[in-house]
């Protein structure tokens, strides 16, 4: 009778251990995407704008990190536009929540915003 060798199993990292083993095509691949990344100004990130007092009127835009949010209010009235869905005025501005008092600076660039989701409803008459 043959007598098998157990195999040693091969080593797993712990869980909270950050020590990973890369393959060269995954370093390959994660460099192109750095390089790609980097050719396009830094990248895009996916927004959601919903129009206030709405539930179901939501738009998904995909926007350049150095985008600015009256670039984004435009982006996301042309969205809305183009499912059919006209809006009362063009002279709207972006709020982070449903709850907040202050709307964001036209000139801020989407990056330094840090959030996603934001409320598009019109301007405050003075």
């Amino acid at each position: 009778m043959v007598a098998l060798e157990r195999q040693p199993e091969p080593s797993r990292p712990m869980a909270g251990s950050t020590r990973r083993s890369t393959s060269p095509l995954t370093q390959l691949l994660s460099s192109c995407k750095v390089r790609r990344a980097e050719a396009d100004g830094g990248g895009r990130m996916l927004v959601t704008v919903s129009w206030m007092g709405s539930l179901i009127w939501e738009v998904r835009v995909v926007m350049n990190v150095h985008e600015t949010v009256s670039g984004l209010i435009k982006a996301a009235l042309a969205a809305f536009a183009k499912e059919g869905r006209y809006l009362p005025s063009d002279d709207c501005a972006l709020y982070p929540s449903r709850f907040s008092l202050h709307s964001l600076d036209e000139t801020a660039k989407l990056k330094d915003l840090g959030a996603r989701n934001f409320i598009l409803r019109l301007k405050d008459s003075k």
